[in-house]
């Protein structure tokens, strides 16, 4: 059985972070309190919780202290493309609909399950699957991961203070009404939902850039690079100002075009290694059946 630590919040603790609480009120470590997020131990009234939610009075907050068994990914035979790869990282072209890792059900058909498959090929022992940047199942494109537990804090550093950038392509239904600009909406969990987001007041900062390349009054590319890194910022954001992504069937509706998936691709990842100090610059293009819901001669948004 789990140790658990149960708080009831007073007014005094309103407002506080789950990690700030935990660490400073419940005396919780660093490594402590990383092992309870890594094993799925941290409640919020029930719900899985993460570091950065806000408690409110009178909600209950749960830290299960347990050992996570260990997992050793199914191999998947699908081939990915693979864009820039040394000894410390790879950057890969994730296809869409494609899992980046999989659930509780621990399904055999992601993203980890097919570079599992890719590492049993070359003979290499002791695989884990340590993503630096994570994609939704329905988008497409760049993810970068590292080999080794160390390569994967250095470069998350980056990723924390904004110098990891990551820049994305996106169709949306509608055209903004600035060909350019910020969204500046604060993002939060929707009340009673583990999965659905929203722009609300006590949500979390989150600012995404955005400029309009293309449109042809029903559907509009935009270019976009994110500020923040809020879960689903880029669709929460979209569909915020009345743009939402095409195919989005959580925050707008199905695309028939588009099975599974919805139109937005990472299209870009650039950082300094940490081991070397070079300029890594990555970029993918917009895949067609995308740039085909602008027009079919968007040009220079694809190859």
């Amino acid at each position: 059985m789990p140790c658990e630590h149960v708080r009831v919040i007073t007014p005094g603790e309103d407002g506080m972070t789950i990690r700030a609480y935990a660490r400073g009120l419940m005396h919780v470590s660093g490594t402590r309190f990383a092992r309870m997020k890594f094993n799925n131990g941290v409640f919020l009234d029930g719900l899985p919780a993460y570091a950065n939610d806000i408690i409110h009075t009178g909600q209950t907050l749960v830290l299960a202290e347990r050992e996570r068994p260990p997992y050793i990914p199914e191999p998947y035979a699908l081939e990915i493309p693979i864009l820039y790869e040394d000894e410390h990282y790879i950057v890969l072209d994730k296809p869409a609909p494609l899992a980046c890792q999989a659930g509780s059900g621990r399904q055999a058909n992601t993203l980890e399950n097919a570079m599992a498959h890719r590492c049993a090929s070359q003979a290499l022992q002791g695989f884990i699957f340590r993503p630096v940047n994570r994609l939704d199942k329905g988008t497409s494109g760049l993810m970068t991961a590292a080999k080794s537990g160390y390569a994967h804090a250095l470069l998350q550093e980056q990723f924390r203070s904004g110098t990891f950038r990551r820049a994305y392509l996106a169709v949306t239904r509608g055209v903004p009404q600035e060909r350019e600009g910020l969204i500046d909406l604060p993002i939060g969990r929707a009340d009673g939902s583990i999965i659905l987001r929203e722009t609300r007041a006590d949500g979390r900062e989150a600012r995404t850039g955005y400029r309009v390349t293309e449109e042809n009054g029903r559907y509009a590319l935009l270019r976009l690079e994110l500020l923040t890194g809020r879960t689903h910022q880029i669709r929460v954001h979209l569909s915020a100002i009345g743009c939402p992504v095409a195919g989005d069937y959580l925050y707008g509706t199905e695309e028939p075009s588009l099975p599974g998936r919805f139109a937005l691709h990472s299209s870009l990842v650039a950082f300094r290694h940490p081991m070397t100090g070079e300029a890594i610059k990555i970029e993918s293009p917009l895949p067609r059946e995308l740039a085909g819901l602008v027009n079919q001669h968007i040009s220079s948004a694809y190859s």
